[in-house]
Order: structure tokens, then C-alpha cells, then sequence
């Protein structure tokens, strides 16, 4: 038996309140605040309360969602495009419900051959449903898999710690920022960080050009980028600029044309970089060419959370972005560099999940290779002293690189030091300040020592610092294998949206911190999610200064997601001094909190 949440009646309200409930959502989330009222079972419902003298307005029944398309990225997977203005959407299939506050779902584990039946539908701030958008198709037959031709085997799939074994993947930060979520059976990588970089040990080669007139491609598939402002970059790094370890060099050149923000690309580099609903392409100082190359077909829509096929195309003359086949993006640029290894970087990535990455022109197996990092440098003996390697990783060592990102505006040479030895360092220029020194050292003609030390050395080290610096081993085939990162298993998360609320005057003004006596207060709240699981809502209570004003069930139809609330407060009754307003947000699961937001104003 469900038990009903009641907000309880105080002293009769004397304020005249409006309600009026708009579509639209802006996600937020944060942290739990208090628990809601619990029913001994069942969901939870919040009984309908208006206090004495208070009005609010009826919603409209949401518009039916339109199709746009339905695809498949591979046999075993849905999915759906539609186009709509609601704040939310829930989707059914099977015994199954699913609710997004995007236009677009994914649905995974299926049968081949099985034509999937999938009804969507609007959901509106108060739980209403529009009529169901009836879709009933079979991943077979939408799976186009001739996006796959000419590019190499083996693919990297994201699946298991296995998929970032050190041969193939240097992670460039953290590896507790990568992490193993399950997702229709498959134990998918995940970014578990607001920033993550990742560095492919894969040589990618420029071949003859195809049937397109690619000379190169790579072809990432993941859901992000996740939520507004966050971004995904994918880039080719020619050599030795694979080396650098400065946070961000591959997610700043976005621009598509040549200018300050494509000078932290190295280089010859090229990037696309993705966000939300924008997509272009970036480069490190390049020539432009004469070359027209296909310009985007239409604008990117939201797609959070839905696997989409992201390809970075090189050709002689131009760099083309595609999202599912269609031009996104495009630079008239040539690439001088005939070996390139690809760069993955996310940017409020959290919750990114990665599937797969595969290239045309990487068919060479990268050789066996560890990596030492350094975190502290120190001067001494007259020598930048990066750090030092034990002799156990030199055993089985065939060559050691020695790298160092530098920031330095003299173009005084450089030399590196490994292991007794001296040679002079090679420097890229990066960006006039930013340069990568490098230097390569044999190893199998030496017995190893103990231990062995990486400096850096100058005639002034005074005109310049190291930012990052390590050391790339490069073994003998039968060298042992790294071990695998260890990857923490996650889950989805449930968390209850607090509502973002704003105060306005009768003008219009937002957050105003004092209101004329005889005028009024809009309070609008806006709850929403992104990121997370969207959680079904109960409803939302509004109080002033501790007593109840309004308490509005959302699930007239089922439960609502998101939505808009728009409240007015006449403050003629109102004594002058400070006033509070709280606006709460309740889940329909008793398991999950209540939360809540509060704005303070001032009757002058």
C-alpha cells in the first residue's frame, strides 16, 4: 500500500500566487540533501496542495515527437532520432522504459534479425505524455558496415583492462580517471575525470588515397562528448610530437582556422574536436591550400549519452570531420608528415564511455614499450636532474627515449643524459615558448646498471623549466608485458537534480537583492538532468519562509523528469526585512534524497 507525501496546511497563505509550467530543462546536478518522506512501499506521491487565495495554471499535453532517423552502429544495437521541444522523453520497448532528457536513445543487446517495436513519447513538466512516436525496425537491417572498408585490423575496443594494455595505450593521466562500466552486457572503458588524455602507440601511415581520397583516417565511436561544455578531441600527432605530456595540447586547437588558439596544437598536428552541438576541425601550423572541401550538412544536435561514429579523414589536400558518415567539419590544409600516432582528449568527460578506435595505415604492431614518468625535477651537479630508472626496467631494453616538455624563449642548445651518456637533444618547437626536447639512447650494447639517471642540460638553466618529462623504453619482443591499468568497475548513479532557482522582478531583472513592498517576486525553477540517470520525479514543493505555498504533484500521465516552475509572490502582505523562499524536488524512489534549493530577498 503507497502512502502518500503530504505537505502540510499552516496558517492560511495570504499572497496571491500564479503558477504557470513551461517546457524546457536545464540540467543540474549536485549533491543529496534530505531524504524524502518514505511510503512503507511503492513509489512515492505527493498529494496536490494549494493554499487559501493561491492559482496555478494547467499544462498542455506535450507534441508528439517526430521521427529523424532510425540507425545501427552494429548488429546488436538501436538507434532512434526524433525531433521535439519537450523538457523530457521516455522511451519503451519490450518490458522495458528508458527516460532522456535528449532527442535520441541507443539501445543495446539485441537480436540481429528481431524487428524491435519502440514507442516514444514527450513528457512534460507534470508528467503529462504526448501521443507515442511508434518506430519497429531490426538492427540487421540498418547495419551498413562498408564505413569499416580499408581501415586495419586489429580495431581497439574499449571492453576490459585489456583494451589499454601499454603496448597499444599510454595514459596520460591518472589511471583511476579511467574506469569499466557495464553497459548492455559489455564492460565498456569509461572517463572517470573531467579531464583525461590517452596517447596511441599505434603508427598510423599515410597510403595511397582511397576510394574517397583518403590518404589516412581514424574512426572513433563513443557517446560523448557528455553535458554542456564538454568536449572530445581526436587528433593525429606526428613524430616525435607523440612524446608531448602537456595537459590539454590536444584540446585547444578547435578553431578550423589558423590563430591563436590552433598554436597549442604542435606542429603539422590535426584535431577534430566535438562538442555537443558543434564540431570543427583544428590544426598546428599548416599550409592552406586552394582546396574546396566539403562543407558540414546541416547543424549538430545535442547527442549526450548516445554512441555516434566520429571520423578525422586526411586528404592530400584537405582534413575532413564526419559524424555517422556525414561532414561535420573541414580545414583546407595539407599534411606534410608521413607517420602519425592518434590522441584521444576529453574535457568534462566524466561518464564518457569509449567503444571504439580504428585507423587506416596502422597495420604495424607497435614494438613492446614501457614508460617512466617524472614528477620533480632538480638541479644539480650543474644538470637539470629529471630522474632516474631502476636497472630491472633496463634489462630487457632496447633503446631508451628521453623526453621533456620545456618552456624557454632562448634557442640555446640542449642536450639529455641517460645513463651515462650525452647527446644532443632534438627540439621541437611547439608554440615559440613551449618546446619538446628529445633524444634517443641504445641500449643493447650495455650491461645495465643499477640505476640509471635523466637530465637535462644548458649552458643557463636559468632561462628555462620543464613541465613534464619521462622516459619511453622500447623492448625486445620477447620482453614481459606491462601490467594492464587497473580499472575500477562502476555504475550508472542515481541522483535526484536540484533545482536551479532564480528570483526576478516584475521587470524582469534576475536575482534583484531588494523588492519594493507592493510589487512581486517571480520565482522560477528549473529542474533537469544530464550526465546521470534521469530520475523519475514525484513532485515539487515550494515554500516561503517555512510555511507551505504550493506542493504540485508530476505524475498526471507517470512521472516527469524535468521541467520549468514558475511562481509569483505579491509582496504587499509581506513585512519589510528578509524572506526565504525554498523550492524541493522530490524522486518517486523512496531509496533516493529530496533535494532542495533556497534564494533569500529583501522587502524594502
Amino acid at each position: 500500500m503507497t502512502r502518500d507525501v503530504v505537505t502540510r496546511r499552516g496558517r492560511t497563505a495570504v499572497l496571491v500566487v500564479g503558477v504557470v509550467v513551461l517546457g524546457g530543462a536545464v540540467a543540474v546536478l549536485r549533491r543529496e540533501t534530505e531524504l524524502p518522506d518514505r511510503p512503507a512501499s511503492g513509489p512515492v506521491r505527493i498529494e496536490e496542495f494549494t493554499a487559501e487565495g493561491v492559482r496555478h495554471g494547467a499544462e498542455e499535453p506535450p507534441r508528439q515527437p517526430e521521427l529523424v532517423g532510425v540507425d545501427a552502429l552494429d548488429r546488436e544495437s538501436l538507434r532512434v532520432d526524433w525531433s521535439g521541444d519537450a523538457p523530457a522523453y521516455e522511451v519503451r520497448w519490450d518490458d522495458s522504459v528508458r527516460y532522456t532528457t535528449t532527442t535520441a536513445v541507443e539501445i543495446g543487446g539485441l537480436d540481429p534479425v528481431r524487428v524491435l517495436g519502440v514507442e516514444v513519447r514527450a513528457v512534460g513538466a507534470t508528467g503529462l505524455r504526448s501521443q507515442p512516436l511508434l518506430v519497429g525496425r531490426s538492427p540487421d537491417a540498418l547495419d551498413d558496415e562498408r564505413w569499416a572498408d580499408g581501415l586495419d585490423e586489429p580495431v581497439d575496443r574499449f571492453e576490459g583492462p585489456e583494451s589499454l594494455d601499454p603496448r597499444r595505450w599510454r595514459l596520460l593521466v591518472d589511471q583511476s580517471c579511467f574506469g569499466l562500466r557495464e553497459v548492455d552486457g559489455r564492460r565498456r572503458v569509461e572517463i572517470g575525470c573531467e579531464y583525461a588524455e590517452m596517447q596511441s602507440t599505434v603508427p598510423l601511415r599515410v597510403g595511397v588515397p582511397d576510394e574517397h581520397g583518403a590518404i589516412a583516417r581514424a574512426v572513433l565511436t563513443t557517446d560523448g562528448p557528455v553535458g554542456p561544455g564538454g568536449s572530445v578531441t581526436l587528433a593525429l600527432l606526428p613524430e616525435p610530437y607523440e612524446e608531448l605530456r602537456a595537459p590539454g595540447i590536444a584540446a585547444r586547437g578547435t578553431t578550423g582556422q589558423p590563430g591563436p588558439s590552433d598554436a597549442a596544437l604542435p606542429p603539422g598536428a590535426v584535431a577534430l574536436t566535438i562538442r555537443s552541438d558543434d564540431a570543427r576541425i583544428g590544426f598546428g601550423r599548416l599550409p592552406t591550400t586552394t582546396a574546396r572541401p566539403p562543407v558540414p550538412e546541416g547543424a549538430l544536435t545535442p547527442v549526450d549519452g548516445v554512441r555516434h561514429r566520429w571520423e578525422l579523414r586526411v586528404l592530400a589536400d584537405s582534413v575532413v570531420g564526419l559524424r555517422d558518415g556525414r561532414v561535420v567539419a573541414s580545414a583546407p590544409v595539407a599534411v606534410p608528415w608521413r607517420v602519425a600516432r592518434p590522441r584521444l582528449a576529453f574535457s568534462g568527460g566524466a561518464g564518457t564511455l569509449l567503444d571504439t578506435l580504428a585507423v587506416r595505415g596502422g597495420r604495424q604492431q607497435p614494438d613492446p614499450v614501457s614508460e617512466v614518468r617524472f614528477d620533480v625535477t632538480e638541479q644539480r651537479d650543474g644538470a637539470l636532474v629529471l630522474g632516474e630508472v631502476g636497472g630491472q626496467r633496463l634489462r630487457t631494453a632496447l633503446t631508451a627515449r628521453v623526453a621533456a616538455t620545456v618552456l624557454s624563449r632562448s634557442d640555446q642548445p640542449l642536450r639529455l643524459e641517460f645513463a651515462g651518456r650525452t647527446a644532443p637533444a632534438v627540439v621541437s618547437d611547439v608554440n615559440g615558448v613551449v618546446r619538446l626536447a628529445h633524444a634517443d639512447f641504445p641500449l643493447d650494447d650495455v650491461d645495465p646498471p643499477p640505476s640509471a639517471r635523466a637530465a637535462l642540460l644548458a649552458d643557463d638553466l636559468s632561462a628555462l623549466a620543464v613541465t613534464t618529462s619521462g622516459v619511453v623504453l622500447t623492448g625486445r619482443p620477447d620482453a614481459p608485458r606491462e601490467p594492464l591499468p587497473r580499472l575500477a568497475e562502476s555504475a550508472a548513479r542515481e541522483e535526484t537534480p536540484r533545482p536551479l532557482v532564480v528570483l526576478f522582478d516584475r521587470d524582469g531583472r534576475g536575482a534583484p537583492a531588494e523588492f519594493p513592498a507592493g510589487g512581486e517576486v517571480r520565482v522560477v525553477a528549473e529542474v533537469g538532468l544530464t550526465g546521470l540517470a534521469p530520475v523519475p520525479l514525484a513532485g515539487v514543493r515550494i515554500s516561503l519562509d517555512g510555511e507551505p505555498v504550493l506542493a504540485l504533484p508530476t505524475t498526471r500521465d507517470g512521472p516527469a523528469v524535468a521541467g520549468r516552475y514558475e511562481v509569483w509572490l505579491p509582496t504587499a502582505a509581506l513585512s519589510s526585512g528578509g524572506h526565504r523562499v525554498r523550492v524541493e524536488v522530490v524522486p518517486e524512489d523512496p531509496a533516493l534524497a529530496t533535494t532542495s534549493s533556497e534564494r533569500t530577498f529583501v522587502i524594502v
